[in-house]
Parts: structure tokens; C-alpha cells; sequence
């Protein structure tokens, strides 16, 4: 028989009154949050924004709660960090479980770090005696947390199974599950469906967390009784939902707001809402009503589509001047969107690239807090050369007045004029057949120039990013818009078609350009707005985006193809084994990234 030493003995029945301890105070904060999140961490990291704050009260009493409103208000990272380990350690709930619900892995790895980050600043605080709480969990495998061997939280995405509903079995536990839906108008409605049927128990919790953008969402249309009221609707039904929304006028950085503080703890004050940026965004979004009811009121707009691509953009590049002296790089791209059948009109655009001097501001990069890079600008300038594609109008006519062979001899004629290199157009759907027609014309003449047949509806650049290879196009017209490679003339050829008034082409095609919406689908991909959807084919904007494609992308898939030049080459028939390269190449596997928009990058 063992016999157990004195000190040995003390040691156990220490152990036992700690445990004893920890018990009594996770039934004291049983039902405040608040006060768990200040001892735990420190008065500094409880939410400043009182909305939020009240939120985290609510939840208690509510079984599905939803929280919306702009960026940067501190709502993903209270719910994904502080609310999450408050529910597991700070409630005395013995088996209580956190699913973390999110449209892409990158998002739910985000909500881990948050968890990991704020541990760590707990065990500091432990180790200096600064609270009793001591939270003594581990994060594996960057989606779930362990308490010694058992997994306590977890993180699920739409890919996590073979459907939806997969993503979430096992929603379940007898201490009670909170299960935090994360940019929740990017699931999809079966996804939502399942994460509320998995809230079946007495102490189970949903709180889905979103910014506003998709109004036709399963969270849009959650919330449109709430809008309604907001806009002083005097008949409306409220749903089984209790709904935060947070707008800048709630934000304790507003000095117009009731709730302004000047004195905030600066770990919070220097991730939070400022002032400038949100008049950058009144300036910006000007005319772009749908985005400043999203970025600066915090609310869904169920009348205003958001465009990809902006007025801002368009500024930038009519600022934008390319040095007409400045050296040709290569030979010009012809950018082309056929119209085969009725009254659409066939449109090229011709674009040149050129080297051109510019002078830039120097850009420093630094991580924040929470380990997100930020960009501060500093007054220091140089000069350096820039790649700018002046890109212009060249023409078009009617489908309903030339067939395919003299459209196909239309344009070689303005290729052969203007020296172009190759002829970048749309060979999906009705465009396929006109391969064949464009082929036969270019090798009658001998022209050395190339036909680049592209398929908008395929998969062959989107990557991760876009739902397909159209979005991506655009995308990428946009991040070179917003970074001053393309000049674009406003009053570029003057054509008296239109209601027999001089109309500004480019005036046609900025209002083409502003015009095709976006959404981002339940896996975060950019999806642009169906033509079908449309009230007139955007045909202008498409040649206009043929024409200024990145062709050093297009020229690398060419080579990778190792093929001979033809005069038609089908990038539907491009080698797949080349497409990892090419994404880590051209850098597109962050749909933000590529598409270039600051309002984007803000922490949530």
C-alpha cells in the first residue's frame, strides 16, 4: 500500500479547491458575460460599441440573434473570441460546445487565431496574479480547441462534407451549443436552415454575424421586417429573430453620435470606424447608393444593386494619363464583344500599353494587434515608370446589318489598321461558331495576328476567388482601374447615334461599366450579375474589359499550352495541370486581393 506524503497530500487538496473555485466563479459570471470578459482579459478588451455590448445581453434571453452593420464595429471578433470562450469557461456549464460556422475555411481560421490570441493574453494575466480565470484550452489543427482531450469548439464551412447540411452534424451537446454563423449572408439558405433546426436545446444559442451585402440572402431576408421598421413601417410582422444593427451613427468613434467618447482603450480605438474613412467612402460612393447603405449606415439596400465597379474607380482612371510619347511596350490589344443576332451592336476597343513616369507616395506596410496588415501613407514621393494601357473606342456596328463573315472581315480590317497583336473576344455560347468564321478571314490575308477565343462562363483563371472566368475579367478590370493602369477619356469619340444628340462614347461606357452588380456566393467567390438579369447587354463595358485583360496572364497560359501560334486559340482547350502555377503567379487566390477595393480589406 502507497502512502501518500504530507506535501503530496496538501497538493491534491489544493488542486481540489482550485477546481472548487473555478466552479463558484463560473456560476458568478453564469449570466454575465461582461463581467467574465473584463476579469479575464481586462477592462480593455470589453466591447466599447454599446450596441454590441447590449447584444451580448440579449443573446442570453433570445435563441436566434442576429448582428449586423458596418465594418470595422468589433462584431466578428467579440462573438468569435470573447463570447466564444465566456460560453465554454465562464458560464459552469460542463459540456458546453462552439461551432464556428463560416462560407470559406479563411474565415473560420480567423476566428481560431482571435480565440488563440485572446488565450494567451488570459495566461499572462494568470501567470501575474492579475485574475483567477485562467482559460487553459489549446487550438488544434487552426479549427478547433481542446480542453485536455476533449474538442470544445470546431469550425465547419459548406466544403466540410458533401453538402450543406454535413457541414454541421453533431450540433448537439448537453451543456448547450452556440453556434456563431460568421459573415453569415454568404451561406446559403440551406446551410442557415440547418444551423437553426441544430438549435434544439434549452441552453442552445445562434448568433449569426454579417456585414449587409446580400439583401436576397437567407440573413437579407431575415432582416427585412427590421428594415421596414427602421424605415417607420407601421404593419410590420417581426420574426422569431432578436436583430442588432449597427450603423456609423452607433459608433462610439463618431463625434456626432450620442455615444462618442474621445478617451476609448487604444487596443480597441485602433481597430474601430473613423471618421476620414467614412467620408473617403461619402466621397466615393457618391453615386453609389447601394454602397454607402452598406458601408456607412450599416444596412441592407433592397432597392440598390451594388456594382463592381464604382465611380471611384472610373475617377482614378480618367486622372489617369498615359504619356502619349512615352514608348509603345507591344503591339495593341483589340477588345471585342460580339452581338450576332438583333439589335445588340458588335463593339471593339483598342488598347496600348506604355511605360510612362509617374510620381507615387511611399507605402509602408505594418502588421496591426491582431496580426492584420494596415497601410499607412508618409509624405515621401519618387518617380518611378508605371505600365498604363491607354485604352480607346474604335468602333462598332449592328448585327442586324452585316452577318457573321462581314462582321468577322469588320474587324480584322481594324486589327490589320491599328498593327494589333491579337483580338481578345467572348467564344461562349453564341460566340463558338464565329471561331471558325474570324479563322477563315485571318488566314486568307496572312495576317500575323492572333484570335484569342475566351469562354466567360468556364473556370480556366477564376481560381478560388470568382465563380467564373467573366467575373474574373472584370475583377481584374477593376483592381487596374483602382490602381491607376488604365486611362480612360471620358469624352472619347464623339457619335451622334443616340436620339440624334452628340453623345460621348465614353460617357456610354462608364455608364455600362457602373452598372453590373455583383454578389458573393456562399463559398466567397464574386459573382457577377447575369446578363439575363439585365435590361440591356452591357456590350461596351465587355469589349472595354477584353480589351485591357492582363496579357501577361494570357500570354503565359499561351506558352504553357506549348502549342504553335494559330490564328484562333480556345482557352477552354488550355492544360489544367498548369493552374496552380498560374494562380500562385498571378497572385488571385484572395477574391479582396485581387479586386483591389480598400473598403474590403477593413477588419469586421
Amino acid at each position: 500500500m502507497e502512502i501518500i506524503g504530507k506535501n503530496k497530500l496538501t497538493e491534491v487538496f489544493n488542486l481540489y479547491d482550485d477546481e472548487q473555485k473555478a466552479k463558484q466563479q463560473s456560476y458568478k459570471y453564469a449570466n454575465d458575460p461582461l463581467a467574465w470578459i473584463k476579469d479575464a482579459f481586462g477592462s480593455d478588451y470589453v466591447p466599447v460599441v454599446p450596441k454590441i455590448k447590449q447584444s451580448v445581453i440579449d443573446c442570453l434571453e433570445h435563441r436566434y440573434n442576429l448582428i449586423y452593420g458596418v465594418n470595422s464595429c468589433g462584431k466578428s471578433f467579440c462573438y468569435d473570441a470573447l463570447v466564444s470562450l465566456w460560453w465554454i469557461f465562464g458560464r459552469g456549464k460542463a459540456n458546453a460546445e462552439v461551432i464556428i460556422l463560416a462560407g470559406s475555411s479563411q474565415q473560420t481560421m480567423k476566428a481560431f487565431r482571435y480565440m488563440g490570441q485572446m488565450m494567451e493574453i488570459n495566461q499572462e494575466r494568470f501567470r501575474q496574479r492579475l485574475t483567477n480565470i485562467n482559460i487553459d484550452g489549446r487550438i488544434v489543427q487552426e479549427v478547433k480547441l481542446r480542453v485536455g482531450n476533449r474538442t470544445v469548439a470546431f469550425g465547419r464551412n459548406p466544403r466540410q462534407g458533401e453538402n450543406n447540411k454535413q457541414a454541421i452534424l453533431g450540433g448537439h451537446s448537453s451543456g448547450g451549443t452556440l453556434m456563431i454563423c460568421e459573415e453569415s449572408d454568404g451561406l446559403s439558405e440551406t446551410m442557415m436552415l440547418s444551423a437553426v433546426r441544430n438549435i434544439t436545446g434549452k441552453n442552445d444559442r445562434l448568433v449569426a454575424v454579417t456585414n449587409p451585402n446580400d439583401p436576397d440572402s437567407f440573413i437579407g431576408k431575415t432582416a427585412l421586417w427590421y428594415e421596414q421598421m427602421l424605415d417607420g413601417a407601421d404593419d410590420v410582422k417581426p420574426n422569431e429573430w432578436h436583430i442588432t444593427q449597427i450603423g456609423w451613427k452607433d459608433m462610439p468613434t463618431n463625434p456626432e453620435s450620442k455615444c462618442y467618447k474621445k478617451n476609448l482603450p487604444s487596443i480597441q480605438a485602433d481597430n474601430l470606424l473613423l471618421p476620414a474613412w467614412v467620408e473617403d467612402m461619402k466621397d466615393r460612393y457618391v453615386n453609389e447608393p447601394a454602397m454607402y447603405n452598406t458601408l456607412v449606415l450599416g444596412r441592407f439596400d433592397y432597392v440598390n444593386k451594388k456594382s463592381l465597379i464604382t465611380h471611384y474607380d472610373i475617377n482614378i482612371a480618367i486622372d489617369t494619363n498615359a504619356d502619349t510619347n512615352a514608348d509603345i511596350i507591344s503591339r495593341p490589344i483589340i477588345g471585342l464583344d460580339l452581338a450576332l443576332f438583333g439589335q445588340d451592336n458588335t463593339v471593339a476597343y483598342i488598347a496600348y500599353d506604355t511605360k510612362t513616369e509617374v510620381t507615387e507616395h511611399s507605402d509602408n506596410t505594418k502588421p496591426d494587434d491582431f496580426g492584420e496588415e494596415i497601410h499607412t501613407c508618409d509624405d515621401r514621393c519618387y518617380n518611378t515608370t508605371k505600365t498604363i494601357t491607354r485604352c480607346r473606342f474604335l468602333g462598332h456596328i449592328t448585327s442586324n446589318d452585316v452577318g457573321p463573315r462581314a462582321q468577322a472581315k469588320w474587324i480584322v480590317d481594324l486589327a490589320e489598321n491599328n498593327n494589333a497583336s491579337h483580338i481578345y473576344f467572348d467564344a461562349g455560347g453564341m460566340g463558338g461558331p464565329f471561331r471558325e468564321t474570324l479563322r477563315d478571314e485571318l488566314t486568307a490575308r496572312g495576317l500575323d495576328i492572333i484570335g484569342v477565343g475566351l469562354d466567360g462562363s468556364k473556370r480556366d483563371f477564376a481560381g478560388a476567388s470568382y465563380k467564373n472566368d467573366r467575373a474574373y475579367w472584370w475583377g481584374k478590370c477593376k483592381e487596374r482601374l483602382l490602381n491607376g493602369n488604365i486611362d480612360l477619356d471620358p469624352d472619347d469619340f464623339i457619335h451622334s447615334e443616340y436620339k440624334n444628340k452628340d453623345i460621348s462614347m465614353g460617357k456610354i461606357l462608364i455608364d455600362e461599366l457602373t452598372k453590373v452588380g455583383y454578389t458573393v456566393d456562399a463559398n466567397d467567390r464574386i459573382c457577377l450579375e447575369s446578363k439575363k438579369n439585365m435590361s440591356k447587354s452591357p456590350d461596351y463595358a465587355d469589349a472595354f474589359v477584353y480589351a485591357v485583360m492582363p496579357r501577361d496572364e494570357i500570354e503565359y497560359v499561351l506558352n504553357r499550352n506549348k502549342k504553335e501560334p494559330e490564328k484562333i486559340v480556345d482557352m477552354s482547350d488550355i492544360d489544367e495541370d498548369f493552374a496552380d502555377d498560374f494562380y500562385d503567379r498571378f497572385n488571385i487566390d484572395d477574391p479582396f486581393a485581387v479586386i483591389g477595393d480598400p473598403f474590403m480589406n477593413i477588419l469586421v
